[in-house]
């Protein structure tokens, strides 16, 4: 994500890191929110809504554009599965961040989807070894990820 570290702190040093795909990720909301007529939402008009996240250790990209934006978010739920994420938007429990494959994967008609200002994006890599890129196996894997990953067009996934 925007403003983190591809390793989130781990040392990547002696990895093969394969870039895949970047998408934007945006902000859902629900459809009867404040500013779900709005073509874009700024991240300082969210100052005061409860957020919908991930686990503690994955919600950084949340806390780092929030602190951007001056504020903390309040965290009212966590979930790494983006159906129940949607459920809660959609519920009227928070607001949350999605990436545009999750979004292009699956969607809640009680939920809008937003570009966020200022724009946030996410890169997807495969990492692995250069010596595990010996193996029939996880070579054929990596290049079915990069197949894939080229399909996923921007139009697609916008």
């Amino acid at each position: 994500y925007d403003g983190s570290d591809l390793g989130r702190g781990e040392d990547l040093e002696g990895f093969a890191v394969h870039p895949l795909l970047e998408e934007e990720v945006r902000v859902a909301l629900p459809r009867d929110h404040r500013l779900a007529g709005e073509e874009t939402v700024s991240m300082t008009d969210l100052t005061d809504d409860e957020w919908i996240a991930g686990c503690a250790r994955c919600r950084g990209h949340l806390l780092k554009i929030a602190h951007d934006a001056g504020f903390a978010p309040k965290v009212a739920f966590e979930t790494e599965d983006y159906v129940a994420v949607q459920g809660f938007v959609a519920a009227g429990l928070g607001v949350a961040l999605i990436p545009d494959l999750i979004r292009a994967a699956t969607s809640n008609p009680d939920v809008v989807i937003r570009p966020l200002d200022p724009q946030s994006r996410r890169r997807i890599h495969a990492v692995t070894t250069d010596d595990l890129l010996k193996v029939p196996a996880v070579r054929t894997t990596l290049d079915a990820l990069v197949a894939s990953a080229a399909l996923a067009t921007p139009a697609e996934v916008s």
